[in-house]
């Protein structure tokens, strides 16, 4: 049995089908990344308007979430996980990205 990998480009000229496949998955990677920017906001925003104590470990929790979305992405996007593995390939070989 041969698995093929699909890119972008194979999705945009595939059918029906592998097109709303597409959608669906970036549809619910937007839906997740959206999901953990709100819980990681709240807090520090419930803070900003004295709704809650300031607690300085909960107010970093914003800050999580520029760490998080590299790795929503990575999870659940196969064409940025390959881009980035070829990236640090090129800059562990030495060599300059584009």
């Amino acid at each position: 049995m041969e698995v093929k990998m699909t890119t972008h480009s194979d999705v945009a000229a595939g059918s029906d089908g592998q097109r709303l496949s597409a959608h669906i998955r970036t549809a619910a990677m937007l839906f997740v990344v959206t999901a953990v920017f709100l819980v990681t906001f709240a807090p520090a925003f419930l803070m900003s308007l004295d709704v809650v104590p300031n607690i300085r470990l909960i107010f970093y929790i914003y800050f999580f979430n520029n760490v998080a979305d590299p790795l929503i992405y990575s999870f659940m996007n196969s064409y940025f996980r390959r881009e980035l593995n070829a990236m640090f390939c090129q800059l562990a070989a030495g060599g300059r990205t584009q």
